[in-house]
């Protein structure tokens, strides 16, 4: 990923990612996904605000070549410190799949650190174009 940072005393971090890859899944057709993307992060004293954009383009390589129409995908989040060891975070999650309608769908969660370890739960709610009714719980550790 690339990123750029203006200013020194600016905490807005600009990036833009991109990737790919082929697979053959099960001997069949070859098969290729791409995927490009734009965010943008502002820092907050306790948190942050951040919007991530996605184009996923998944096709058939061969036989024959044929470009798809991109799904797409954006999120806004804002995340918000409590304390040093409690993350209070809102995000929407939007996009539209090729061919498909536009969704919409609001997914809250709280973090709590535990030492090298984040563990997170939170819930996955539809707003349009989606009956997610969804609870999550998510781990992650420093490295």
């Amino acid at each position: 990923m690339l990123t750029a940072h203006f200013g020194a005393d600016w905490p807005v971090k600009i990036g833009l990612s991109a990737g790919g890859g082929i697979d053959r899944p099960d001997g069949g057709d070859y098969r290729g996904t791409g995927r490009i993307g734009a965010h943008l992060g502002y820092g907050l004293p306790r948190g942050w605000l951040a919007m991530d954009a996605y184009a996923t383009w998944s096709m058939v390589l061969y036989p024959p070549f044929e470009l798809p129409n991109p799904d797409f995908k954006a999120d806004l989040t804002f995340g918000h410190r409590l304390n040093d060891r409690f993350t209070a975070i809102a995000q929407v999650q939007s996009g539209k799949a090729a061919g498909g309608d536009a969704y919409m769908k609001l997914a809250p969660s709280i973090a709590v650190i535990l030492g090298r370890v984040q563990v997170s739960l939170g819930a996955v709610y539809g707003l349009q174009n989606d009956a997610s009714r969804k609870v999550t719980l998510g781990v992650s550790t420093a490295f």
